[in-house]
């Protein structure tokens, strides 16, 4: 209500002061507002600031533009992490007209008991099938089924172990005696002798490989230390309940891992997909069940305790591909064929589904991370002809080599420490450019506890890749902090979105702007497309920001319009161009090289941009300089030749404005004498009533260059 009443005084006073006495060409002061009141905040219908009021992490964000929808038409939905308000035990979703303000919607994806997927339920994506009129969620979780993590052969070798352990349990339970006792320990030793005691060399094994000398050798010494085991518990009566339980288990233990070489790891994560109506869900863990509705005797089996897509699943590629994810180190052999305890083991977290809009085919790309320290990379698998049905897994391609621009070239040459990555390449996300017919992969680099959480780009031909990353001075950073700023901290985990034909990246950021870590808000920034050195069309955000930007979304009333003026300036420094005052790009990184500004010799410089007709106006953005050298305090004056009617006649003049101010206090940091910094993406505003403008002037009169990053021109 504030906001509203000022700016009906605004308009009162603009009428009053602007408009008195009107004759043609005539001077009139401008009332405006600049945004720097502290007390009144700034006008968010006019403007967005990434205060990140939703508290989330690894948004995903889609809008949904199905008209039949009158429910969810016109809203963004945002799927995050929900580790904040559903302890990451399943999903909620927010919703947003503008992707800054979001309501909370609620649980959206509640497991049910007998699933796989309880715990850590990480980085959901979210999307719209046209063909079915389904939304479906991809997900990640640990595999609520496999706590001990084991890592099995398939998904038949799965159940098998799962079956034995429920046997086990149910005989144990009811140990009450020492007989009992003894029939459970001599049951599991005859299971034993059953595989072995009559095995010879090569014949089959519970799996159908073949045996060597020695596993039989070693098998047949096993058995005659459980008789010796039996024997001792027997005659010294050490044993009870949780002994004859904790023995019984081990020698199931003991013969799977005899027969189908169970892999230790720390941690199972699986993909999974659940399937919803409406964006808002309630959604449905995909299950394909013989004699259930909708059952789909083409693809796989999967019942609700088993995952969509899981190591089992991937096992036997991995195996024969390992050579291409571990490099063994000096001395030791990697062992390509075979994997053995000692060597790291992988999961599966970070699903993104790809439509691709040129062949129409679906993809699921996810992160595989090697445990050990061995670092993440990106993968791909393309799918079936429906979200849900089986994968082509013999498309299976690995996408990234942290350290590496390409992923299958280990020479020094394609090594480089530019890459700035640390061994994460994390949350991958493809978007398709399709003016340059290029794929682009982003995925997140560092920690994501890091300051130094970062988005970088890779390009490539096709969606399977091969994909090359960008060197950081070619623009490779898509969003990243630098390291001595203070107004963001680790922004990462992303996915973009479009609307009305702008790029925007929805990313999470530290809280703690400076220390870095714990919680992390959404934040949200437009996305344009710039040439660099090398003639690549690359990704720029224009942020991260933590500035006033325009406002986004179906409530956005004005956008910008200052590249439809012809735009020219005086006084313009050598090799520099008033053509950068309104290519859309704002200069956020110092590393950017192949970025310039707009930059001025000192004295008095004026920039005029010119539409062809009268456009309607409502503010100004004028950004400073993403470097301290070259930055400015103030535009000294502002003209704006306007049209307008007043009782009935035409009234033409300027408006003009003195000594429009920058917010010093709020994009400089000036804490530390000879360190100076900038806090870039901040702009110097004038908000007014509407006008009919034709043209606008800028007057800078400066004793050292200086430079523009930007002109905005808020209107319609």
């Amino acid at each position: 209500m504030k906001k509203k009443v000022l700016s009906i005084a605004c308009a009162l006073v603009l009428c009053l002061t602007l408009f008195a006495g009107c004759s043609s060409a005539s001077m009139y002061k401008l009332s405006y507002y600049d945004e720097m009141d502290p007390d009144r905040g700034y006008n968010e219908n006019l403007f967005y600031e990434n205060d990140m009021e939703a508290a989330c992490a690894d948004p995903t964000v889609i809008y949904i533009d199905d008209e039949t929808d009158e429910e969810n038409y016109g809203w963004f939905y945002m799927y995050p992490t929900s580790d904040s308000d559903y302890g990451c035990h399943g999903f909620s979703a927010y919703r947003s007209k503008d992707m800054k303000s979001w309501q909370y919607v609620g649980p959206i994806f509640d497991p049910e008991m007998e699933s796989w997927a309880h715990n850590s339920c990480w980085a959901p994506e979210c999307i719209y099938d046209k063909d079915t009129g389904k939304y479906y969620l991809f997900f990640s979780a640990e595999d609520y089924n496999n706590p001990d993590g084991k890592l099995f052969e398939n998904n038949e070798d799965k159940n098998f172990y799962r079956a034995k352990q429920q046997e086990v349990s149910a005989l144990t339970s009811s140990a009450q005696n020492n007989a009992a006792a003894i029939v459970i320990l001599e049951g599991k030793i005859a299971e034993l002798r059953d595989y072995y005691e009559n095995a010879q060399e090569g014949s089959d094994a519970y799996n159908g490989e073949p045996l060597t000398a020695d596993q039989i050798t070693d098998a047949k010494n096993k058995i005659g230390n459980y008789d010796k085991m039996k024997a001792d518990m027997i005659e010294n009566n050490n044993y009870n309940e949780q002994t004859v339980r904790d023995s019984a288990e081990d020698l199931v233990l003991e013969l799977l891992t005899i027969n189908i070489n169970i892999m230790s790891n720390s941690m199972d994560f699986s993909l999974g997909v659940a399937v919803s109506d409406s964006p808002a869900g309630p959604f449905v863990q995909y299950t394909n069940v013989p004699g259930e509705p909708g059952y789909d005797a083409d693809n796989r089996t999967l019942t609700i305790d088993l995952p969509f897509l899981s190591n089992e699943d991937m096992w036997y590629w991995l195996k024969e591909h390992k050579s291409e994810y571990y490099t063994a180190p000096a001395g030791e052999e990697s062992n390509p064929g075979q994997m053995t305890s000692s060597e790291p083991i992988t999961t599966m977290i970070d699903v993104h589904p790809f439509l691709d809009p040129k062949t129409g085919e679906k993809y699921l790309y996810f992160v595989r991370d090697l445990q050990g320290g061995g670092g993440s990379f990106a993968c791909v698998v393309k799918m079936g002809e429906k979200w849900t049905d089986d994968p082509i897994w013999e498309t299976t391609t690995r996408l990234t080599r942290t350290g590496y621009y390409t992923v299958d070239d280990l020479s020094p040459s394609n090594k480089s420490d530019d890459l700035v990555e640390g061994s994460t390449n994390e949350g991958p996300y493809v978007y398709y450019n399709a003016e340059a017919d290029k794929y682009y992969l982003t995925v997140s680099v560092n920690s994501y506890t890091s300051r130094a959480y970062s988005v970088i780009q890779a390009i490539g031909d096709s969606p399977m890749g091969p994909f090359t990353k960008i060197p950081q001075a070619d623009g490779g950073r898509v969003t990243a902090c630098e390291v001595h700023w203070d107004h963001i901290s680790g922004p990462g985990h992303h996915s973009f979105c479009t609307y009305n034909g702008q790029l925007y990246i929805i990313y999470h950021a530290h809280y703690d702007r400076i220390a870095g870590g714990g919680q992390r808000g959404s934040c949200v920034d437009p996305v344009v497309w710039a040439q660099n050195d090398k003639g690549q069309t690359v990704m720029h955000c224009n942020g991260p920001t933590n500035s006033y930007q325009p406002k986004i979304g179906p409530d956005m009333e004005y956008k910008n319009i200052a590249g439809q003026a012809k735009v020219k300036a005086t006084n313009v420094a050598e090799g520099s161009s008033a053509n950068l005052l309104t290519d859309g790009v704002i200069k956020i990184f110092s590393w950017d090289e192949f970025l310039d500004e707009f930059t001025t010799k000192k004295g008095k410089t004026t920039i005029t941009l010119t539409f062809d007709d009268y456009v309607t106006v409502r503010a100004l953005m004028v950004y400073n300089s993403y470097d301290y050298n070259y930055h400015w305090e103030s535009i000294d004056r502002v003209e704006m030749d306007f049209t307008r009617t007043v009782n009935g006649s035409t009234v033409t003049g300027t408006a003009y404005i003195d000594d429009l101010k920058f917010d010093v206090n709020k994009y400089i940091n000036k804490e530390l004498e000879g360190e100076e910094f900038m806090r870039p993406g901040g702009a110097a505003i004038a908000e007014f009533d509407e006008l009919k403008v034709k043209e606008i002037r800028l007057t800078f009169d400066a004793d050292a260059p200086i430079a523009i990053s930007e002109i905005y021109v808020l209107g319609k």
